[in-house]
């Protein structure tokens, strides 16, 4: 009897590794895409920091011609 739980224990524990190595994995990929979404983000940033100083200039000149 004592052998049959060890080896129930045992298949159990092997599963219960086989699904955190799954889950490790994934978790990995997540981490690897969300440095790419960080990496996006800063360059929307840059892009749209970049494009509000644009408008602001265009905005000044326009204010300039109304005057």
């Amino acid at each position: 009897m004592t052998d049959e739980v060890a080896k129930l224990v045992l298949e159990q524990l092997r599963l219960i590794r086989a699904d955190i190595q799954r889950i490790d994995g994934k978790v990995d990929a997540v981490a690897s895409e969300l440095g790419e979404v960080k990496s996006a983000v800063t360059g929307l940033a840059y892009i749209t920091a970049h494009a509000l100083g644009e408008i602001q200039d265009v905005k000044a000149r326009v204010d300039r011609l109304e005057s």
